[in-house]
């Protein structure tokens, strides 16, 4: 995905769903385009949920440094081991609820039957 998309969906969605690298890394690493769009993103009060393309992995920030980076900007969440698919649901349901990034934060990481462990 090229970065420029991002800021094209900021009148339309309240949050972004990305599937990265391995366990958490952008193309371009932390200088990349695509890392100062995430970063403008979640300035703006918006969230960018990080999720992976492994299947049985699971996120985890924390491994690369790029990952660090991005865990650090206000608004960033890890899946950690949901699908994709389950990290959209959830986030989806979180947003439903009303209230700011502070709610939708602490609701979509709180544990539901075992989706985060």
């Amino acid at each position: 995905m090229r970065a420029d998309i991002i800021p094209l969906l900021a009148d339309h969605c309240k949050a972004l769903i990305l599937e990265s690298f391995g366990v958490g890394g952008l193309p371009g690493g932390d200088d990349g385009a695509l890392f100062a769009a995430v970063r403008d993103w979640c300035a703006a009060g918006r969230l960018a949920v990080f999720t992976t393309q492994v299947a049985h992995e699971g996120s985890d920030l924390a491994v690369y440094e790029v990952g660090r980076a991005a865990k650090a900007l206000p608004g960033v969440l890890e899946a950690r081991d949901m699908t994709p698919e389950a990290a959209a649901v959830k986030l989806m349901w979180a947003l439903g609820q009303g209230g700011g990034r502070e709610q939708v934060s602490r609701l979509f990481l709180t544990p539901v039957q075992f989706d985060i462990s």
